[in-house]
């Protein structure tokens, strides 16, 4: 039987569990949750850890094998991709030499999010040659990298710089040039673009970079890219070659035919990168 010093502390408490929660009693989820964050903390204003681990003792752990690239391997990819590439392409077309338009219209979507993603997917490799992960050598690098990019309407050499940048500083608002927030003595009152969810945002990075930090990758000659205005114009004049060639396909098969084999696919293509900003 409860004494009564007791049940009146069992009253008391209660009474306290009432008026933390606005004189609803907790459930047990609750109270539980409450007794984590009192031990570990929540994460707002929690004092930052001291004793974790750096990225080089991190590696060290990992097998070397995990950070030796393998030229073979890394072409396979590209082959792999590439062919993908082609037969969804030579599949779009013969749905469209079939005389049931109503297939047409069905398998155009289907075609541009499975185009799309193998854009995305050279997009990846591109990266890959941007870290230097895809062989060992600069310059071969640089050649697959430009290449793969130039496919996919990328300035290859500048976004390898400004990619190296940002991680360099990742997490720094001071330095970083893409992932940061704006401090209220920077915002200038205007409201953010309202396009960005849309696939546009990725454009508008290449273009000029995101306010207050301003990067121009079709700018050789930008203060990123200073003592490479070579890599980033030969990128950029691969670039109008590319343009040559989207021309001369416009010209012979029109507009409606680079806007549903091409420009449709990449559009769903830039959503994925818009996202991944």
């Amino acid at each position: 039987m409860m004494t009564t010093s007791a049940a009146m502390n069992h009253t008391e408490s209660e009474m306290d569990v009432d008026q933390r929660n606005g004189g609803h009693v907790e459930s047990e989820h609750a109270v539980r949750k409450r007794n984590t964050d009192n031990k570990f903390g929540t994460g707002e204003n929690d004092p930052v850890p001291q004793n974790v681990p750096s990225i080089i003792d991190l590696k060290k752990i990992l097998p070397k094998h995990c950070f030796e690239s393998k030229l073979s391997l890394s072409f396979y990819y590209v082959a792999k991709d590439l062919s993908i590439v082609l037969l969804l392409y030579i599949s779009k077309l013969a749905v469209e030499m079939l005389p049931w338009n109503i297939l047409t219209i069905i398998y155009a979507p289907i075609y541009w999010f499975f185009q799309g993603t193998m854009m995305w997917a050279i997009f990846v490799l591109g990266h890959d040659c941007g870290h230097g992960s895809f062989s060992k050598y600069d310059l071969l690098n640089d050649i697959v990298g430009t290449f793969l990019h130039t496919l996919i309407f990328v300035p290859f050499y500048p976004w390898k710089l400004s990619h190296k940048h940002h991680h360099r500083h990742t997490g720094d608002i001071d330095q970083d040039e893409i992932f940061y927030p704006v401090r209220e003595s920077d915002d200038d009152g205007k409201p953010f673009a309202p396009y960005f969810c849309f696939g546009a945002g990725w454009w508008v990075y290449l273009t000029r970079g995101f306010h207050p930090r301003r990067c121009r990758h079709f700018n050789p000659f930008d203060s990123l890219f200073v003592n490479h205005a070579l890599g980033c114009t030969l990128s950029i004049a691969s670039l109008g070659l590319w343009s040559l060639i989207l021309c001369r396909y416009y010209s012979a098969y029109g507009f409606l035919a680079l806007a549903s084999h091409y420009i449709a696919p990449g559009k769903y293509q830039l959503k994925l990168k818009t996202d991944k900003l």
